[in-house]
């Protein structure tokens, strides 16, 4: 408006002080009314774009915390998401290690029961196979038994009862078993104990006896005779004594042998003899001593 007024006056004043040319003045008037509409209008324009900068400022400011906003909340919600499936997975899993560890408990109980079946059936083996190898010995051990020999010994009269010489004793040993026995070996003494006494003779081992000079082993089906000489001489005082009755005549010992199974049995004997005819009486078995295996 202040340019809108002033023009004119100015333009009164410099016509009637210079006298400028009527185109020329006219000119200048129509540039001062251009200048008067533009300035205006450029400063519109100017404030419009400005305007205009500072809301896409503002546009841009808000959609970057928006899109913040939205990456915070969308990683918030992937997180809840993935929280969320994790959570169901986990209580899948749980589930289903519950039930594997239930399956596990479950096949481990059956595995118990499988094992003591197992542990019962064999120890029912065990007392069947303990029961059979017991029943193959006794039957074994009774074959044998019934099988093996037996020797018995049996005294027959002295000869040589004299004071002086050396008493000799016979014995008869039989085989009353139902095989032969072999490696026959008899180890025997004579000797004379007062009435009351009871007679005791050395009993060496077989080995002893298989070890002597003049060891003989024998072998023979049921019967044998074995010739065995005191070891000294008696005197007449002894064996006036042995005819009265107040001394005894004793003869004993033991005889190894082995069966055909190749065990070893042995039997033990003791007779005695006294009184008038204790030189051609028959021994009589004493009462103890006689044994055997």
């Amino acid at each position: 408006m202040f340019f809108a007024v002033a023009l004119p006056l100015g333009f009164e004043a410099l016509t009637a002080s210079q006298q400028i040319p009527s185109e020329q003045q006219h000119n200048r008037a129509e540039g001062a009314k251009r200048g008067a509409e533009v300035a205006p209008a450029t400063l519109d324009e100017s404030h419009a774009s400005e305007q205009a900068t500072k809301r896409k400022e503002k546009q841009a400011q808000a959609a970057e915390h928006a899109l913040e906003f939205l990456n915070i909340k969308l990683s918030d919600a992937i997180i809840a998401l993935f929280t969320v499936v994790l959570a169901v997975k986990t209580a899948g899993l749980f589930k289903e290690t519950a039930g594997l560890r239930e399956a596990t408990f479950k096949l481990y109980e059956a595995g118990e029961r499988q094992l003591e079946l197992t542990r019962k059936s064999a120890d029912t083996a065990k007392e069947s196979a303990d029961v059979a190898k017991a029943t193959l010995e006794s039957m074994r051990d009774t074959a044998q038994r019934q099988l093996r020999a037996y020797l018995v010994v049996e005294a027959l009269p002295f000869s040589n009862f004299e004071a002086g010489k050396t008493t000799l004793g016979h014995f008869s040993i039989r085989n009353v078993g139902q095989t032969p026995p072999h490696g026959v070996i008899m180890g025997t003494g004579v000797i004379v104990v007062p009435r009351g006494y009871i007679p005791a003779f050395d009993k060496p081992t077989s080995d002893q006896l298989r070890s002597e000079p003049n060891s003989r082993n024998s072998y023979f089906a049921n019967e044998i005779k074995v010739d065995k000489n005191a070891d000294r001489t008696f005197s007449q005082q002894e064996i006036d004594a042995i005819l009265s009755g107040a001394s005894r005549l004793c003869v004993g010992g033991r005889v190894y042998y082995r069966d055909i199974f190749n065990n070893e049995w042995h039997t033990d004997f003791v007779y005695v003899s006294y009184g008038p005819d204790a030189a051609t009486m028959i021994p009589e078995q004493y009462p103890t001593g006689n044994d055997g295996t």
